[in-house]
């Protein structure tokens, strides 16, 4: 190995009296100290995140089973309405079928009345 090539290995290997190796391993060490810390700290307040992300949950869930409900509801009422406006419709038909046949005998008998007083 030439002269220069090996001062040069050696100020890589040696760092103000540390190894590259010890300094690797410290600093990785520190990054998952801090990362222990980070997910400690920051779990904390997430469990009050969640809660509040659950509860939000389980209204909107009874909301939609209330809007299900509802709407089966609804449909129920329509069908009925409908239902109820045909069996309208036949009565008033019903109705005004026995009206014009009271309403015409009326008449004929009205009318015949008329000419016997009137002869």
């Amino acid at each position: 190995m030439h002269a220069g090539t090996q001062a040069v290995c050696s100020r890589l290997v040696l760092v103000r009296g540390l190894h590259l190796i010890e300094i690797a391993i410290a600093a990785v060490v520190a990054l998952l100290v801090a990362l222990a810390v980070g997910w400690a700290l920051w779990a904390r307040p997430l469990a009050g995140v969640r809660a509040e992300r659950d509860a939000a949950r389980a209204e909107t869930d009874r909301f939609r089973d209330a809007e299900v409900l509802a709407r089966m509801k609804l449909g129920q009422v329509e069908a009925t309405t409908l239902e109820r406006d045909a069996a309208h419709a036949r009565q008033l038909e019903q109705l005004q079928t026995a009206f014009a046949a009271t309403a015409a005998q009326a008449l004929e008998t009205a009318q015949a009345q008329f000419l016997s007083r009137a002869e």
